[in-house]
């Protein structure tokens, strides 16, 4: 028997779904079955009266690099090359899950990249002629030439990447020795631009595309011209060898997919079921399915055992600039106009990752949100809906992923981050909390002042909520007081008071509260000019360094010189900006866990007008929930209730920063692992643990732990790679962005970020990456001479 139930509005059903079992869940231990029902009918009412909806989001890019202009992938899968619009050829380690290294800027557009069959060399081919050739290992092009005589206009190299094809806009051929890019063979055009050239699979043949319409296949050795063929009235956009030299593809300007026999007149195979012109063509390489994309927002895969109906997906917004295959056949890859490379399933259809380069760093995000990548591209990212606009660190709790390319690109390791029910359908309003604060106050003295911030449920409820004063917590502990309210809607509102000392001159105080759904709502950024007598401010500079542990298995042997090496800079430069510089040194057998929560404790009284420096050299170890700073009295074996007991955690440092008066933190870390746990589970827990807690405390963190590696020491600097790099950053080094003699944090930080890889790879035979979190206020920690 059936009844008719009315029906529900879209997402609706689902959350309240969630709101019977969270309801269910939290009163059924305590509560008789009649107050269950009384109070799940109230959750219930009190939801269709707000009529919350779901919002749904669409992702932002600021300071993108530009349309992705020319795309290549490496044969093993292992390597990708773009350029975008910024002209900078970009590097993507695909296993490793990162772009690892942007060139300097071409000199014109590209106009095309390929790859050698070993994938580890590539080469550049540029509109105004200029020829480069590049080494996956190295920064800098192995080689350059510039070519004469009409533009370049497509690129291939030999199977054993000894020589490159350029094709031409006077549709010609040039076959170039890569060794000394001399020419070896032109191939005559026939005034038809190259829309693209191909070699075959023994290197013995090579095909031009032009578009007029033609495809002649020549051989290499002697330029004789095995074939010629009109194949479209059309344009023809491009073209290119099956499996073998045996067989070619073609596409044209209205649609048109076709394979052919190069020993045969007559159309081997038309795919049929585009509605635009092709813009790209792919092959998979044991041709069992072609790929296509049409100029506007369509990718089409065609299954060549029996070309029916291809499976269409609606792939870009804007125009597609060109299609391939990744080394797994089920994975195709898109690029266009709108600055994204997408990576799809071939088999449904569905989106698998989306690569984001931006002007200073890189991205990738899932179809559920999650991401990662590097700070300062992840800060250009925001999550838009028809009243929202989050920034994407808004959303780290649920969607942050370390390794999250790797993961969902291969299909390998755990995801940690929970995700956000229902992200398909759009999220819950977050709250909105607010500062009421007027825009200037004069104070006779630096006194406390009382803020009062007001958080408002929007319908997504309200889980928490925080004052951040010049981009710091303040402490939970300086609330004062606290009211609740409730509207007739059933929406509550919270209205509570911290007390804190300002500082003289602009203070920044911005707020935000986090939903049910655990997504940071939107931030409310009041600024206050307080009119007072300034305070000199003070550096403190807490060094905690650990060469020798009770466990002889832990010694290291650069923590000590690490830590006075950091001292020393800071005493030297620093001075001139700070009233006075305050060394803390918590070494070898000091630095037990009482002796490291003691000089913490030690930083409360701090001034809001000073800074603080954190540096951590020792071992670091990471277990499901945290990650833990290992301290002196430590030993082996590794377990997660040894560290609990005998280690710091973060969320026990945590409680400690976020108490410390300075509203300027800076906190370095430069943690390798014992040697016992070097997991990538373990690895990824470091970064997701210590990006949360650079968020939620609101300060500056760099930590030199890194997946699958150990933080990098050398003999030949003295240092570990990652101090010796801050190290010069601080002396200077950093003063880049502008170049004016002021050091700044952020100047540091990112100077920090590009450098280590670089020196980790010259000393090491491997890059290493620092963990970067830089949201916080920046602020001239040093003067530097004018260079």
């Amino acid at each position: 028997m059936t009844r008719n139930r009315p029906s529900l509005p879209r997402g609706f059903a689902s959350f309240l779904l969630a709101v019977c079992v969270a309801v269910g869940t939290s009163v059924a231990a305590t509560t008789p079955a009649d107050a269950q029902l009384r109070q799940l009918r109230r959750a219930i009412q009190k939801n269709v009266q707000l009529a919350v909806e779901r919002q749904r989001l669409r992702l932002r890019v600021e300071n993108s690099a530009g349309p992705i202009e020319a795309l290549a992938l490496g044969p093993d899968g292992q390597y990708m090359v773009s350029v975008s619009g910024d002209g900078r050829p970009r590097l993507w380690d695909l296993q490793q899950g990162r772009e690892i290294r942007r060139q300097d800027r071409l000199s014109a557009t590209a106009a095309a990249v390929a790859f050698a069959s070993d994938g580890r060399r590539f080469a550049i081919v540029e509109t105004n002629g200029a020829l480069s050739l590049w080494s996956t290992d190295q920064a800098g092009a192995l080689g350059r030439a510039a070519l004469s005589g009409p533009a370049p206009t497509a690129l291939a190299l030999s199977p054993d990447g000894a020589a490159a094809i350029v094709g031409h806009a006077d549709g010609s051929a040039t076959l170039l020795t890569l060794s000394n890019f001399s020419i070896a063979r032109s191939f005559p055009g026939n005034g038809a631009t190259a829309t693209n050239v191909d070699v075959g699979t023994t290197g013995q043949f090579i095909l031009i595309g032009t578009a007029d319409g033609t495809v002649r296949v020549v051989e290499a050795s002697s330029g004789a011209v095995v074939r010629s063929a009109s194949v479209t009235d059309a344009a023809l956009t491009d073209a290119r060898f099956g499996i073998d030299e045996t067989e070619f593809y073609t596409a044209d300007n209205t649609g048109g997919v076709a394979r052919w026999r190069v020993d045969s007149d007559i159309v081997g195979t038309r795919f049929a079921g585009a509605s635009r012109g092709i813009a790209g063509l792919a092959v998979e390489p044991t041709g069992a399915a072609v790929a296509a994309v049409e100029a506007e927002k369509n990718l089409l895969i065609w299954d060549t055992a029996s070309p029916g109906k291809p499976l269409i997906i609606e792939a870009h917004a804007g125009r597609i600039e060109g299609v391939s295959f990744d080394a797994d056949p089920n994975r195709v890859i898109t690029f266009g106009d709108d600055g994204v490379t997408r990576i799809w399933n071939r088999k449904d259809g569905s989106l698998i990752i989306q690569l984001i380069s931006t002007e200073h760093g890189w991205a990738v995000v899932d179809k559920d949100g999650r991401f990662d990548g590097n700070s300062r591209a992840l800060s250009n990212l925001a999550w838009v809906g028809e009243t929202l606009e989050l920034p994407i660190d808004n959303f780290t709790d649920n969607l942050y992923e370390p390794d999250l390319l790797e993961k969902k690109r291969l299909g390998v390791g755990q995801l940690l981050a929970p995700g956000v029910p229902n992200w398909d359908e759009g999220i819950l309003p977050p709250p909105t909390a607010t500062v009421d604060l007027p825009p200037q106050m004069k104070l006779d003295a630096l006194t406390e002042i009382d803020v009062p911030v007001t958080v408002t449920d929007e319908g997504g409820g309200i889980n928490g909520f925080f004052l951040f004063h010049n981009t710091k917590l303040v402490s939970p502990d300086r609330i004062v007081s606290q009211d609740e309210d409730e509207s007739s809607k059933g929406l509550k509102t919270i209205t509570a008071t911290y007390r804190l000392r300002p500082i003289a001159g602009q203070n920044l105080f911005h707020s935000n509260a986090v939903s049910s759904e655990s997504i940071l709502g939107a931030t409310n950024l009041v600024a206050v000019d307080v009119q007072a007598p300034p305070r000199e401010p003070v550096l403190h500079v807490l060094t905690v360094a650990i060469n020798d542990y009770l466990d002889p298995q832990l010694k290291l042997n650069y923590a000590l010189p690490d830590a006075r090496g950091i001292q020393q800079i800071m005493e030297a430069e620093y001075g001139q900006i700070f009233g006075e510089v305050r060394l803390i040194e918590v070494f070898d057998d000091k630095a037990t866990r009482r002796g490291m929560q003691q000089a913490l404790a030690n930083l409360e009284n701090t001034a809001p007008e000073d800074v603080v420096v954190i540096y951590y050299a020792g071992h670091g170890e990471a277990t499901d929930e945290d990650f833990y700073f290992v301290t002196y009295e430590f030993e082996l074996p590794l377990s997660n209730n040894r560290l609990e007991r005998r280690a710091l955690s973060a969320g026990s440092m945590k409680d400690y920063i976020e108490k410390i008066g300075a509203r300027r933190v800076i906190m370095l870390i430069d943690a390798c692992k014992s040697g016992t746990a070097v997991a990538g589970f373990q690895d990824q827990m470091d970064r997701r643990v210590i990006r949360k807690l650079g968020q939620s405390v609101g300060l500056h963190i760099v930590s030199a732990t890194a997946k699958e590696q150990f933080a990098v020491e050398h003999e030949e600097l003295g240092h570990g790679v990652f101090t010796y790099a801050l190290i010069e950053a601080m002396a200077g080094k950093a003063d880049t962005d502008p170049r004016d003699g002021n050091l700044t944090v952020r100047e540091i930080v990112h100077y920090s970020e590009d450098e280590v890889p670089a020196l980790s790879q010259k000393y090491a035979q491997y890059q290493h990456w620092p963990l970067i979190y830089s949201r916080g206020l920046d602020f001239t920690l040093g003067k530097v001479a004018s260079q």
